[in-house]
């Protein structure tokens, strides 16, 4: 019997392998019975690399495997042993690894390699972006997370409320004694030569920045080119805000609006009409503009000289994250306004109806529209909008139904209670009135959020309100009479829905903090309750927790101060831990779940060290005689 030191395959005769085919007395490998390279200190020849036509060559499957494992049984029990003094040729095979193996074994030592790296390599801690700033000896200091502090000027009182910092975080504004300065981070400071001036504010894309100027008791806003420093009086103003794109400036007035281009800074179109910026994109601005002394106001886009009514009857809106709004347009029926109105005063209420005759006005019904990147979109007809989150540009919707106009009736008591008797605007209060006091029947519905509508579930609490949304959760307050049901609801976004994830009974609280991870922090009560429990989705974290400074980030920490006045400790939580950071500090700011910055006590000193708390590396001091820290940027989150 001959056995092939290849497959393991036994047959009678000579010849190659009846199975894959390799001859033993050509290719036997005698190299087996050699030294090995460590026993002569010589390398032997390499073995030849595979044939194509053999990696390609067919495998049999398990169950081939298996019959002709029975049928090589069944003749070897037929073969007689060797008689005596006859040898038997059996050759011993050697094991070769098929490519399959090989790539196998490969791949799963690159897995465990790459797992030793990722375990074992120190991760990057995440650093913000923008800077911190904090008055040490009467000076006004920034510390860029990946710098050292620098001065930026004297500090007066109030100052940090001026303080601009450009979209890439490099360059810095501030108003020092009524004069405007901006410094590029590691630079120097210059001063705009207009004095006094305050208010500045970047442009969206870092190049210019402006600032209101006093001159001669008018009031002007200029614009500064950062790059070259050159200094353009746009125009004498009031202004509240403005916006600006490749090529509009509109600057919103008290009185009207006023379009200038971007570059030369010629005036374009001005509206003397009582307006509200709501956007600008390519080059089409979006405002709204009131109409009558009803309060009428429609939504308009203008491009050039031409102007167009998008929505006839706007009745309320918020801002959208990002630029737009959305926006509610009043579509009920128009009914007489006097009709509506029920005399229980006299004399006087003849009048006011007499003088109503001949006024219409809608039932509040409305439409929800999103105005996103220049689309004005309608998103569903019988909705209205309350409790929203401005940093996100979120909101909860109601379907609401409305009680038929010819079984609705106002008592003009009842309107004179809350407005009081000014003639002269009557019609206007009466109307608002109306709007606010309407019967209906309303069930909460949707969250609205990046211009899309995600439908609640049916037992979500109808009573929601201070409304909270971090990445694809949501939470809200819930007040009920019977206090043992109220709490917060938590939901979290799933397609095109929101799925109930729980509800935390707490009484008395609309102070509590969402995070992007899912995890709500909060406590019982309200007011200026200084000390008490801290939770997390029903646990307690801590119960000598200071209420009035827990700070989340925005990827999912929560830090907080705990143990009392006399001696405070800074605490982080994450990944489910609560991890003590340093002791002794009064108050602290959270930019990210791996830095923060504290001003620590320190003894025998005036003031308080600026202490710098990064992961992976140990807590250090970069200032002493700290007086205040605090950050320029609106995104900082804290417990209202």
């Amino acid at each position: 019997m001959k056995q092939c030191p290849f497959c393991g395959t036994k047959w009678k005769g000579k010849g190659p392998c009846p199975n894959c085919g390799l001859d033993p007395e050509k290719n036997r490998d005698e190299s087996m019975f050699q030294p090995s390279a460590e026993e002569t200190g010589d390398f032997q020849d390499a073995p030849p690399d595979f044939e194509v036509e053999e990696l390609l060559r067919w495998e049999p499957s398990s169950q081939d495997d298996a019959g002709e494992t029975e049928e090589k049984d069944s003749k070897e029990q037929e073969e007689p042993f060797p008689e005596e003094g006859e040898e038997e040729e059996i050759l011993t095979p050697r094991r070769r690894w098929k490519l399959w193996q090989k790539l196998a074994t490969a791949a799963v030592a690159v897995v465990v390699v790459a797992a030793l790296v990722i375990g074992l390599w120190p991760k990057t801690p995440a650093l913000p972006r923008e800077p911190a700033f904090f008055v040490k000896d009467n000076t006004l200091m920034v510390l860029p997370a990946d710098g050292e502090p620098q001065k930026l000027g004297e500090y007066i009182d109030g100052m940090e409320a001026t303080l601009a910092v450009s979209p890439d975080h490099r360059d810095i504004a501030w108003t020092e004694n009524e004069t405007v300065k901006r410094m590029a981070l590691g630079g120097e400071a210059v001063a705009f030569s207009q004095a006094p001036a305050s208010y500045p504010k970047f442009s969206q894309d870092g190049k210019y920045l402006y600032c209101m100027a006093k001159e001669n008791e008018e009031k002007s806003l200029y614009q500064i080119d950062v790059a070259s420093g050159q200094e353009r009086k746009v125009g004498p103003m009031e202004y509240y805000a403005y916006w600006e794109d490749d090529s509009l400036l509109a600057v919103q007035r008290d009185s009207g609006l006023d379009v200038y281009d971007l570059n030369t800074l010629e005036k374009r179109w001005s509206n003397q009409v009582q307006s509200e910026l709501v956007g600008s994109f390519d080059g089409n601005l979006y405002y709204l503009e009131r109409m009558d002394d009803m309060g009428t106001v429609r939504m308009c886009r203008r491009k050039g000289g031409e102007m167009e009514e998008l929505l006839t009857n706007v009745t309320g809106g918020i801002p959208l994250s990002g630029g737009g709004a959305y926006l509610l347009e009043c579509t009920g029926e128009e009914v007489p306004l006097a009709g509506l109105l029920e005399n229980d005063i006299g004399a006087d209420g003849e009048e006011i109806i007499k003088e109503l005759e001949g006024r219409t006005v809608r039932i509040p019904k409305t439409s929800l529209y999103c105005l996103r990147n220049g689309q004005l979109t309608l998103m569903g007809d019988s909705l209205n909008i309350q409790q929203y989150d401005e940093k996100v540009g979120a909101t909860l919707a109601f379907e609401v139904e409305y009680q038929a106009a010819e079984e609705t009736r106002f008592p003009l008591s009842d309107i004179q209670a809350v407005y009081g008797n000014d003639k002269d605007n009557i019609a206007l209060y009466i109307k608002e009135y109306i709007s606010i006091m309407w019967p209906r029947e309303s069930t909460l519905r949707y969250l609205v959020k990046d211009g899309k509508l995600f439908t609640l579930p049916e037992d979500v609490p109808q009573s929601g309100y201070s409304l909270q949304v971090a990445g694809d959760w949501m939470s809200f307050c819930h007040n009920n009479e019977d206090t043992e049901k109220s709490g917060l609801w938590l939901g979290r976004i799933e397609g095109e829905k929101v799925v109930s994830q729980g509800f935390y009974p707490v009484a008395d609280t609309d102070r509590y903090l969402l995070t992007s991870v899912g995890k709500v922090y909060y406590w019982s009560g309200q007011g200026n309750q200084f000390s008490g429990t801290l939770y997390e989705n029903g646990t307690p974290l801590a119960t000598d927790v200071n209420l009035q400074n827990v700070q989340t980030t925005q990827d999912g920490a929560v830090y907080f101060l705990s143990g009392s006045g006399e001696s405070w400790t800074l605490n982080r939580v994450a990944d489910g831990k609560v991890e003590a950071l340093a002791k002794d500090v009064d108050e602290f700011t959270a930019f990210t779940r791996d830095y923060a910055l504290a001003l620590q006590r320190q003894p025998g000193k005036t003031g308080y060290g600026l202490l710098v708390l990064e992961d992976g590396k140990e807590p250090r001091i970069v200032a002493q005689q700290v007086k205040t820290l605090f950050r320029s940027q609106k995104d900082r989150v804290t417990l209202p």
